[in-house]
């Protein structure tokens, strides 16, 4: 393979052999994120799409953990597998670090634009995908594959443990409601611990454990890379783990906001699954001009992520008049005037949220079409 770099290594040029299915399962992830984070502001959304409000799951609750997962598969690939000679720290680790800077560049950029009020946050989606990349990279230069199992063997038990064991003040052992749970309690004592008295809002997004938890969907991933030319087994080890995510259910509820080990599990298992359907019939996908956006998407995750948050922004600040002379935002404008009117509920809904998607996919195609790749 033959790279040519430019702009600090973020653009570049990449002309060689590509695992096509991760491409794709990694641009339909991409395009699931696009439905689930961008939709009409409009409580008509098909239910689907619609994250669950605390335990359970739906398909709008597999997208992130699937986009995680392929996230340690890349690293499998593009790292040359655990212990392997090619990971020398000397020459992986500033390629490591920097697309951690650009993924909390991009983060801090995001979560200010289009006023920017120097408000940084190591929280937030681009976030939470760095300290994982960050994560599973540095193990993968200092463990091999058998040391990486035990470690997220432990990983796994601890969580659970303290999921399951831990209590918060005024609440029994192992409740995991929204105020009781262990997440909670430990995040209100690391911001003790930093001098905050405060304890978290009601709208609080657990930090620390659920951290644990997505390094290691992102673990997961990447271990399961190193068979990836094994697909019988893989498609064995997917069952497996959706069985086991299913059978600790019944003693820790699936859940993504805490992710516990039992969603850890069977996200990891359905997204093995996954892979393992879109590598089974690769002349398929590769043939298909209809497949071809949705690769070109996951080939720059990054540039589309960025491109659909951006044009959120720019669509609800944007301020329009409408026909009674009130003013409201480009995107409730678009929404209610363009779509609703000719088309109300849940269809106009789907309709607005496919043009969305087929603007970001543009750009996506666009991309590859002057084989430019955003590095993240």
């Amino acid at each position: 393979m033959r790279v040519t770099t430019a702009t600090f290594g973020i653009i570049t040029r990449t002309f060689g052999e590509r695992d096509i299915a991760l491409d794709v399962f990694r641009g339909l992830m991409i395009i699931g994120m696009l439905i689930v984070n961008h939709p009409p502001p409009t409580d008509q959304l098909f239910l689907p799409f619609v994250h669950v409000d605390w335990n359970g799951w739906r398909l709008a609750d597999t997208i992130f953990p699937g986009f995680l997962f392929a996230v340690g598969f890349s690293i499998a690939i593009v790292h040359g597998g655990a212990g392997a000679p090619t990971l020398s720290s000397a020459t992986v680790m500033p390629r490591i670090l920097r697309r951690f800077v650009v993924l909390m560049a991009a983060n801090y950029l995001l979560m200010n634009f289009p006023y920017y009020t120097a408000q940084f946050s190591i929280r937030g989606t681009l976030a939470n995908i760095a300290w994982c990349y960050l994560g599973i990279s540095f193990l993968a230069l200092r463990l091999r594959s058998r040391e990486l199992w035990s470690l997220l063997s432990a990983l796994l038990a601890a969580q659970w443990a303290t999921y399951y064991f831990a209590a918060a003040p005024g609440f029994s052992p192992g409740d995991i409601s929204p105020a009781g749970n262990a997440a909670r309690h430990i995040d209100d004592l690391l911001a003790h611990s930093a001098g905050s008295s405060l304890p978290a809002p009601a709208d609080w997004t657990p930090t620390a454990l659920p951290l644990l938890g997505m390094t290691c969907t992102t673990l997961i991933g990447y271990l399961l890379a190193l068979h990836r030319n094994h697909i019988g087994r893989l498609m064995l080890i997917g069952f497996v783990l959706v069985l086991l995510g299913q059978f600790l259910d019944y003693g820790l509820a699936i859940n993504k906001t805490l992710w516990t080990t039992s969603y850890v599990l069977l996200m990891a298992g359905l997204s093995c699954l996954g892979y393992c359907v879109l590598r089974w019939m690769p002349g398929r996908i590769a043939g298909s001009k209809l497949i071809q956006p949705i690769r070109s998407a996951g080939m720059n995750a990054l540039a589309v992520y960025v491109l659909a948050q951006s044009l959120q922004r720019l669509i609800t600040y944007v301020k329009v008049a409408d026909a009674n002379g009130t003013t409201t935002n480009l995107r409730s404008f678009t929404y209610e005037q363009l779509f609703q009117a000719w088309m109300p509920g849940k269809p106009g809904t789907a309709i607005w949220l496919a043009c969305f998607v087929v603007v970001c996919l543009g750009a996506a195609a666009l991309l590859r079409r002057l084989d430019l790749r955003i590095s993240a």
